[in-house]
């Protein structure tokens, strides 16, 4: 059970012929924030695109000057299907990278993890639930950004990334790579996804796996390196 979350705010100034976007992306997982800013400047002579890439892990976010024009600004808003769709792909993708079979949509799954996103939203909290389906215990990953839409592969991407931290020499559950973890565990077999906007704009994102991962014990036949 993890939690993480972004959130992402961005200023812009104009001076000298020069428009300035600075855009501060805070992360925050288990207690530790990190903060990273991205500087943008347009001028006449002087045009330099910086991506909304941290530490390149989101594919498709493109942020400078002018796409920060609300008038301007596209957003697709994935629906229900395109988001299990995609955030399936997404963990199988990753799964089959670590030999690990690919998971299984449960419709049972997605309605819990549904209707979990929609109270996360409500209450624009964080924090885990019982992760009880019915009288079986389930995995459950949890993340939620602001400034821009949570898209399908967003979620799984923001969890897998934690791989840099996991040690293939030593396995075994370390704080800060569970959601990778989770994401890979050989043993899981099916999955369910959810997605709910707060009123204030952030997205609530949950995965809930069946049979569940990071069982003490058993990270090194269900975690395998590339």
């Amino acid at each position: 059970m993890n939690s993480k979350s972004v959130k992402k705010s961005t200023r812009t100034s104009i001076g000298n012929g020069v428009t300035t976007t600075v855009t501060t992306i805070v992360t925050t997982e288990g207690g530790k924030t990190t903060t990273e800013t991205i500087t943008s400047t347009k001028g006449d002579n002087d045009h330099k695109d910086h991506y909304c890439d941290v530490k390149n892990k989101f594919e498709g976010f493109k942020i400078d000057a002018e796409q920060e024009k609300p008038k301007e600004k596209k957003v697709n808003i994935p629906t229900g299907v395109e988001f299990i769709d995609g955030s399936l792909e997404r963990h199988n993708y990753y799964r089959k990278m670590h030999h690990a079979e690919p998971l299984v949509h449960n419709p049972e799954l997605s309605k819990l993890a549904q209707a979990y996103a929609d109270t996360l939203a409500s209450k624009n909290v964080m924090q885990h639930s019982n992760c009880k389906w019915g009288n079986k215990q389930v995995g459950e990953n949890l993340a939620m950004c602001s400034g821009y839409v949570m898209s399908p592969e967003h979620s799984c991407d923001m969890w897998y990334d934690e791989i840099k931290d996991y040690d293939f020499k030593n396995p075994g559950f370390k704080s800060g790579t569970g959601h990778f973890t989770q994401v890979i565990w050989k043993g899981s077999e099916e999955v369910g996804f959810g997605l709910a906007q707060s009123k204030n704009g952030s997205w609530y994102s949950v995965a809930n796996y069946y049979p569940p991962g990071n069982y003490m014990g058993k990270f090194p036949q269900n975690v395998e390196s590339k």
